[in-house]
């Protein structure tokens, strides 16, 4: 993981989201997707999708950003929040039994991503289904590479991005 603080007895504090998780030794965040292993913060989930599929870019929603267009959208899996209304719940906050053994999870590179897109004739990406926030180091590499293929990216999140990371993948987003 790029987001994160050293603590003193090798804590780690992840920066994220707003949640600002001070994490011990062999343990998650709150989101269940980022782990300190020896003092360092790793992610668990860097490309591995939950769901990939071509949507309108209205069910985003997002109906004046490139009406009528279609994009290519792609969540993970955990959470960094619990609402009970969720749709996505099972990938997001039920995800915790699915994270415990991450053997099953299927990887999905940025590069892959990109040129599915490209492919699949969708002009944009968007990263959806769960939160986005927790997924930054991904969402960087892949909206990297989308931008120098001439996409656009969409962040459909809960807003609880902070200055750090929207300081590190911020340029890439072009709405959200």
């Amino acid at each position: 993981a790029k987001l994160f603080k050293k603590l003193p007895g090798e804590k780690v504090q992840c920066t994220a989201c707003q949640r600002y998780c001070q994490i011990s030794e062999g343990q998650t965040g709150f989101c269940l997707t980022r782990m300190n292993v020896e003092g360092q913060l790793y992610s668990l989930t860097y490309g591995c999708s939950s769901g990939i599929q071509v949507d309108p870019i209205e069910k985003k929603p997002l109906e004046r950003f490139h009406p009528g267009t279609r994009v290519l959208s792609l969540g993970s899996w955990g959470c960094n929040f619990r609402c009970k209304q969720c749709q996505n719940w099972q990938i997001s906050w039920g995800a915790s039994n699915r994270l415990s053994n991450l053997s099953h999870l299927s990887y999905l590179s940025p590069k892959a991503l990109v040129e599915l897109a490209v492919r699949r004739s969708c002009p944009g990406i968007a990263f959806t289904y769960n939160e986005p926030a927790i997924w930054p180091e991904y969402v960087y590499d892949t909206a990297t590479l989308a931008k120098k293929a001439g996409l656009f990216t969409v962040f459909v999140s809960n807003g609880s991005w902070t200055k750090e990371a929207l300081a590190y993948y911020g340029q890439f987003i072009d709405a959200a």
